[in-house]
């Protein structure tokens, strides 16, 4: 039965032996595994890091064309917006000018007028006085003759 009990002992520490040594061998391949999956994700990392690198490049190029193209379709723009206001400022001045000058052009016909009535009542008042002038003498010779025939008259009384 010792012999029996050693038999036992003997297979259990070959199997405890098997076992260890498989345990060591399934351990260094979890070793091994564990450092390719490692060397997987480290890879994998750079990768997608590599990835996340180019697809930004490629994102801010698009990004720059977009910006690019934004700023020339703006500047077309302005530069339309800035030619329609110069032709209406262009045009707004035009009509000012027209408006001016027929404005100037009353002011003109209304000192001609001005001078004309000015002249034709110069002349008007120039012929009345010497008109008046005239009758006074006319008069004055008028009161002398009748002063003459009142103190003829009043001689003769």
């Amino acid at each position: 039965q010792k012999a029996r009990c050693e038999q036992f002992i003997k297979k259990l520490e070959d199997i405890g032996n098997e076992l260890g040594s498989q345990l060591r061998q399934k351990e260094q391949e979890y070793v091994t595994t564990l450092k390719r999956n490692r060397l997987e994700i480290e890879s994998l990392e750079q990768f997608i890091k590599r990835e996340h690198l180019g697809l930004k490049e490629a994102f801010e190029r698009e990004l720059g064309l977009i910006e690019t193209s934004f700023d020339e379709d703006r500047g077309k723009l302005v530069d339309r917006r800035r030619e329609e206001l110069d032709s209406l400022i262009s045009e707004r001045d035009k009509i000012e000018t027209e408006k001016l000058e027929h404005q100037k052009q009353i002011i003109d016909e209304q000192r001609k007028q001005i001078e004309e009535s000015e002249s034709k009542g110069f002349h008007d008042r120039r012929a009345l006085k010497e008109t008046l002038e005239s009758e006074l003498r006319r008069l004055e010779i008028q009161l002398e003759e009748n002063r003459a025939k009142h103190q003829f008259d009043a001689d003769k009384l």
